[in-house]
């Protein structure tokens, strides 16, 4: 059974380490914000309040001999101690999803035995306990009129429902590329959560709303360059999540020549 960290399959040469049990649970509340790498779904876990999911997976390091053990069980330990929140798939249980997860405890369960293995419990804390797809939905739409109306769909035509079992937070990004507007309106009308940005966008300037993150950023320069500008977010806002096993209507508002593009991926509790 195998275990990918990072993206990486522990099972290889490199560390040989085989999963024999993995077991899961939730957590005390959380209150802090925890992120990783920003603007793509699945890059960043950001929840104020959610329980987080504690992670346990028992597995066990092969080697020849001492001393690879030792330099195997070095290079495994170095690898799972990152700073920073790490993809981790279970792919006997879960092979079509991943959490960010970071190591808190790997503690011997038995001594190494020559030529044979030792074994170890592999505590992990995914300060998000919503799972990721796999498959990352990156989907644009021209924006021709105002209000402009789209259904969001996966990839096939006719729409068909997001999927997981959870709302997913994708990214927002809308281009304009007409006249100077001032407001714009993005709105989940299955839900009702709606969001308004004040502020000004010139032609061929950029908006980013960032749910995971529940951050709003422009760039002037074609997306080389972005700075914050939640300033102008409306009060009473609500970041617009996408709903599970649901079609969703979309609105925006404000804008009636551009693109908006829609990055998500499916999540799982």
């Amino acid at each position: 059974m195998h275990i990918y960290f990072d993206g990486v399959d522990l099972s290889g040469a490199d560390y040989n380490l085989t999963a024999l049990s993995a077991s899961m649970s939730l957590g005390s509340p959380r209150n802090v914000a925890s992120q990783n790498t920003p603007h793509r779904p699945g890059g960043t876990a950001w929840l104020l309040g959610d329980e987080p999911r504690q992670i346990s997976v028992q597995a066990a390091l092969w080697a020849i001999d001492g001393e690879e053990f030792r330099a195997r069980q070095d290079r495994l330990l170095n690898t799972l101690y990152a700073a920073d929140l790490k993809s981790l798939r279970l792919d006997w249980l879960y092979p079509d999803r991943y959490w960010l997860v970071r190591l808190q405890n790997a503690t011997p369960v038995s001594a190494f035995r020559q030529g044979l293995f030792a074994q170890f419990q592999l505590e992990f804390l995914a300060p998000d306990p919503y799972a990721f797809s796999l498959t990352e939905f990156d989907n644009t739409y021209t924006i021709d009129s105002d209000p402009y109306e789209f259904v969001l769909k996966e990839d096939t035509s006719p729409a068909t429902p997001v999927g997981g079992s959870a709302p997913a937070r994708p990214v927002y990004t809308i281009t304009n590329t007409g006249s100077q507007i001032t407001g714009v309106t993005i709105e989940n009308e299955n839900t009702g959560d709606a969001l308004t940005w004040g502020g000004t966008l010139l032609q061929d300037d950029m908006l980013r709303i960032d749910v995971d993150r529940q951050l709003i950023e422009k760039s002037t320069s074609g997306g080389t360059t972005w700075s914050t500008v939640m300033y102008a977010l409306n009060t009473g806002h609500v970041f617009p999540v996408l709903q599970a096993l649901a079609v969703n209507e979309m609105s925006i508002t404000g804008i009636d020549s551009g693109t908006i593009q829609v990055v998500y991926r499916d999540r799982y509790l």
